[in-house]
């Protein structure tokens, strides 16, 4: 079972490749490097888009999301096929794991997105017993012991979640907000990570929050993508400017804010070392979305220049 860290951080896996294949100097050095980076680049662009239609919480098509695995199984297949050593190619297909990747889009017919049914936090609860079983071949009276005592660790955290509330923290809402609107432009100048968030019937935009000191008031700034010619593209990751459209939106209530969000995002700086300071930006979105060729924001895109 996936974890939760591994969930959020395959969102991000085709942004790192990305940046790394941007800055690495191993394909001019090595023909061997050059064809392996061609194949991969495909296969990250092929795992994106399959993994956003069988992640994604929002309305996927069954007949798309079974193409995306078969199209990502087969650009896996060749990559095996060609650098895996002659003893190991057909390891590919020995492992449950990819062919049991064909059954999903049947599952997700019958019982719905796979995201809403996976046990999310609970899941953590396999440390509990790895803690106390050193492995299954006991007696049944040892396991009902060592059930007993994790039975009542278990109520003594209960417990204490009761009587010190205060160290939990929940996170609501999906985004940072900054300390203030100046805070927001540093980080826009200088390409660092920014958290924000998207309305309904402003596609074309993204928001960025800051505090006034008011619990109930929110303030932001808004910026949408331009320059759609001189943008960057690598391993199907799309990098484009930003322009500031408002600079101080004042005075929204929170509430009204936050139901009429469409979606939350993060905004990745495009880097490239010794090179001039471009100030260039990819989306990843909270339902597996990614800013597309066309400056949209929406579900992963095959990328056709990739695929030739």
């Amino acid at each position: 079972m996936v974890s939760e860290n591994m969930f959020g951080f395959s969102r991000f896996i085709q942004y790192f490749y990305a940046i790394f294949m941007t800055n690495t100097d191993l394909v001019e050095k090595d023909i061997t490097i050059q064809n392996a980076f061609i194949l991969l680049r495909k296969l990250l662009n092929l795992l994106s888009v399959m993994m956003s239609n069988l992640l994604g919480v929002q309305e996927r098509r069954i007949d798309q999301m079974d193409l995306s695995i078969r199209m990502f199984l087969t650009a896996t297949h060749n990559f095996f096929d060609i650098y895996s050593q002659e003893k190991s190619k057909n390891d590919f297909w020995i492992k449950g794991d990819f062919a049991s990747l064909l059954n999903l889009p049947t599952q997700v017919e019958k019982f719905g997105p796979l995201r809403l049914y996976w046990d999310g936090n609970n899941e953590r609860f396999v440390q509990i017993p790895k803690n106390s079983i050193e492995n299954l071949r006991k007696t049944e009276s040892y396991l009902t012991s060592k059930m007993t005592t994790m039975h009542k660790l278990n109520m003594i955290r209960y417990y204490k979640d009761i009587i010190n509330p205060s160290e939990k923290r929940e996170y609501k809402y999906g985004f940072c907000s900054f300390q203030n609107c100046n805070d927001i432009i540093y980080h826009l100048e200088n390409k660092k990570v920014l958290s924000g968030f998207m309305l309904r019937d402003y596609d074309d935009q993204i928001h960025f929050a800051y505090n006034v000191g008011q619990r109930s008031i929110l303030n932001f700034i808004s910026v949408t993508f331009e320059d759609k010619i001189n943008f960057q593209m690598e391993c199907g990751v799309n990098f484009y400017s930003l322009r500031i459209i408002e600079h101080d939106i004042n005075g929204i209530p929170k509430n009204h804010i936050y139901e009429s969000i469409s979606r939350n995002v993060v905004i990745l700086p495009y880097i490239k070392q010794n090179s001039a300071n471009r100030q260039q930006f990819t989306v990843v979105g909270d339902d597996y979305t990614v800013l597309r060729k066309d400056a949209t924001v929406g579900l992963p895109q095959y990328c056709i220049d990739l695929h030739k």
